[in-house]
């Protein structure tokens, strides 16, 4: 294996992707997805502080996010936070972030493992399909073509998520009142890497159904229920019926999980980065999931 030439791949799967403007369709599409995300948060915000402000008998502001410090005091954003979290610390801890960073973060969680599994599961099957993927097969190997190819989809999702902050900032900025544009900026920038590593195993995840077949349409529907499988198998690991039934099972199995890493993304300091290089294990595990079967493939 050389990873001279995985890297070549991968730079080769990036300069197309910005010759094609493939790259601009991906970047619209996640941060039109973190505005839409911040947007509806906004109007959440809005309705949460009109009913504050007829409790308190207090003027009610058209724009929202004046009355944040209230609504952090109060149950409702509390409520919200503990059902995702464990741990009363980080609940505070997110508490005290710009507001818009929060749901930013904990939708990106759920909406990006299937949007990476689907731009993986492009990576390499239309190539299969077209006969194309033989001429870069001429120069390199099977095995540095998949690394290469995952490496600069993963390079590409990484240019992507870091300009989807670009949606909440501009709701934040310019839709609501007190929210600091600095303070924001550098809460959003320090969550990228931990959304980043989180896409890599679904992304892998593509790539490995993206070699099993050359029929783009059918990878997807694979990435997608295997992306879909892994919510549902960490749901049914959390439980009380597995706890109580199945606990070995449980060890055995949920470790292999991506979700279990999920929450340990979140807190402050460096306690983010182990379960990060995890994942980005898990991507590469993932990815050479499908290499059995692509290796053999007649191309």
């Amino acid at each position: 294996m050389s990873l001279g030439d995985s890297f070549a791949v991968a730079r080769f799967h990036v300069v197309r992707a910005i010759r094609t403007r493939t790259i601009v369709f991906l970047c619209a599409v996640y941060m039109l997805m973190a505005g839409g995300v911040a947007w509806m948060f906004r109007y959440l915000i809005k309705e949460l502080e009109r009913n504050a402000a007829e409790v308190l008998r207090v003027p009610v502001t058209d724009t929202p996010g004046a009355m944040m410090e209230t609504l952090k005091q109060r149950e409702e954003l509390r409520s919200i936070m503990g059902g995702l979290l464990p741990d009363e610390t980080l609940v505070e801890w997110g508490l005290n972030l710009p507001i818009l960073t929060i749901p930013h973060f904990w939708l990106a969680l759920i909406a990006l493992p299937f949007l990476a599994a689907i731009i993986g599961a492009e990576v390499i099957a239309p190539g299969i399909r077209d006969r194309s993927i033989r001429y870069e097969l001429v120069r390199t190997g099977r095995l540095e073509l998949v690394l290469g190819r995952w490496t600069g989809q993963g390079a590409l999702i990484a240019v992507a998520t870091a300009l989807s902050i670009i949606g909440p900032l501009i709701v934040g900025t310019f839709f609501m009142v007190q929210q600091p544009f600095g303070a924001s900026l550098m809460t959003l920038l320090a969550l990228t890497p931990r959304l980043i590593a989180w896409s890599l195993p679904f992304l892998g995840l593509g790539v490995a159904c993206s070699q099993v077949t050359s029929n783009t349409n059918f990878a997807r529907i694979l990435a997608l229920g295997g992306a879909t499988a892994t919510f549902i198998a960490y749901g049914m690991f959390e439980s009380e019926w597995m706890i109580d039934k199945a606990p070995v099972v449980i060890d055995i199995l949920q470790p292999v999980l991506p979700q279990t890493y999920m929450v340990d993304l979140w807190g402050p300091g460096t306690g983010w980065m182990l379960p990060s290089l995890i994942l980005v294990g898990f991507g590469l595990v993932f990815t050479l999931a499908g290499y059995p079967l692509f290796a053999r493939r007649n191309v």
